[in-house]
């Protein structure tokens, strides 16, 4: 029996006294079931694809409207893992939106995707962001308060250059790997030719030591990957240096929340993989350090976009985190229900 199904096989035979006990552990118990689904998957569900405001979008299910942002990925809306995750969120009880935000798809970094977002959310919705989606969603969140009703980020940005800044890449002409010094005089990630990291360090330039969710010390430091590597590149026109970064310092400043986070006065859930090869950790400590109303997790369950095999208490704390995100959720100003075909 794998670990997921024994998660659920506990929630649902306890199901009895936790409805008897509290709302909140019967609200673990959902959030359990839908951890299981998304790794088994669920009985297809009622959807509609159209176009909101010149926006491609898909609806999934009924109930309280949730806005499901996907992050940089060439499939957009159809990438498998977001279809799932819709799915999922509407067998729960929620009416799903995924917008199509052209500049993700592209892999591009395009402050005209803050727009699409904004005119293809119902006013009052509750968001779901993936990855830079998630960071997205926090900068409409700090410009408009009225879009979004509240808020779940799953390995999301804060700043977008200093995530770009933790996978750079500095080779020797010979390809051999050297330590480099960065403009604030600290060394940072150095990679060679085969995309393996070498010296690693986190955004601001130094290791540091976090405490996971089990109370067990350990190290947190950004890797320079060659995945991120590649997609940041790509966003920046091709190449990823000091040159590029400085070139497109004010569009990523105007995408990145961090210095407008105090103006987001929503419940955010910020949830990060603990060992997340993309987005540094970091991001999510500086997240949960300036909003006024957040709830952190950094789970060893979770990588960037894919979850991973750990034991029954991680596993348990995941879908507390769920249940009160779930519950954050219901109470979107918005609804959303696919018509009947």
């Amino acid at each position: 029996m794998t670990s997921a199904r024994r998660v659920l096989v506990v929630l649902v035979c306890a199901a009895p006294v936790l409805f008897a006990v509290s709302a909140p552990l019967r609200r673990a118990v959902e959030a359990g079931r839908a951890l299981e689904r998304f790794e088994r998957g669920v009985p297809r569900v009622a959807r509609r694809e159209h176009v909101v405001e010149g926006v491609r979008v898909r609806d999934f299910g009924a109930g309280p409207a949730l806005v499901l942002v996907h992050g940089a990925h060439e499939e957009g809306i159809d990438e498998p893992r977001l279809v799932r995750l819709a799915e999922v969120l509407a067998a729960e009880g929620f009416g799903v939106r995924t917008p199509e935000l052209p500049g993700l798809v592209a892999l591009r970094l395009e402050p005209s995707d803050l727009d699409a977002l904004r005119r293809s959310s119902p006013p009052g919705a509750a968001a779901f962001g993936v990855s830079v989606g998630g960071t997205y969603a926090l900068r409409v969140a700090a410009e408009a308060p009225s879009v979004f009703s509240s808020l779940l980020v799953l390995g999301a940005p804060a700043d977008l250059e200093r995530t770009a800044r933790a996978h750079l890449v500095d080779v020797e002409p010979r390809g051999q790997p050297r330590t480099v010094v960065d403009p604030r005089g600290q060394p940072r990630t150095v990679v060679d030719p085969r995309g393996q990291p070498r010296t690693v360090v986190d955004p601001r330039g130094q290791p540091r030591t976090v405490v996971d969710p089990s109370g067990r010390p350990r190290t947190a430091v950004a890797r320079a990957h060659p995945y991120a590597h590649q997609v940041f590149a790509t966003a920046l026109g091709g190449v990823l240096d000091e040159a590029s970064l400085a070139a497109a310092r004010t569009r990523l400043a105007r995408l990145s929340p961090e210095h407008h986070l105090a103006a987001i006065e929503l419940p955010v859930f910020v949830l990060h993989g603990a060992d997340d090869p993309l987005v540094p950790t970091a991001e999510a400590d500086a997240l949960a350090s300036a909003l006024p109303r957040a709830k952190c997790w950094v789970s060893p369950l979770l990588g960037h976009a894919e979850t991973r095999e750990v034991g029954l208490a991680e596993r348990l704390a995941l879908a507390r985190f769920f249940a009160e995100a779930f519950e954050a959720f219901r109470q979107a100003g918005a609804t959303l229900t696919v018509p009947p075909r």
